[in-house]
């Protein structure tokens, strides 16, 4: 299983627009005007995105707020949901 995850990071990371750096600080992943609130654990982050672990599958929406523990939010994109993985892509990077 390690070297199914490392294969796939390694995909994923060639089309990464910045390098993301390792992190676990909590988050939450916030929808529908505050009403939907789940915990998840940001693995790792950098300018553009983030990648997001979650305890349980949820439909996620197509947009979300991320709030992490440091105080920092962002608004985001969801780019991919994989099982309980979910890449995120923050909406303000592009500007």
């Amino acid at each position: 299983m390690t070297d199914e995850m490392s294969q796939s990071e390694e995909r994923w990371s060639e089309k990464r627009a910045a390098m993301r750096h390792r992190t676990f600080k909590d988050g939450k992943i916030v929808f529908d005007e505050d009403q939907c609130i789940v915990d998840c654990t940001v693995k790792n982050v950098s300018r553009t995105g983030a990648r997001l672990m979650v305890d349980a599958w949820f439909d996620c929406p197509n947009e979300v707020e991320l709030r992490v523990s440091d105080g920092a939010i962002f608004q985001c994109v969801v780019v991919r949901q994989i099982e309980l993985e979910l890449g995120v892509h923050f909406i303000d990077a592009d500007s």
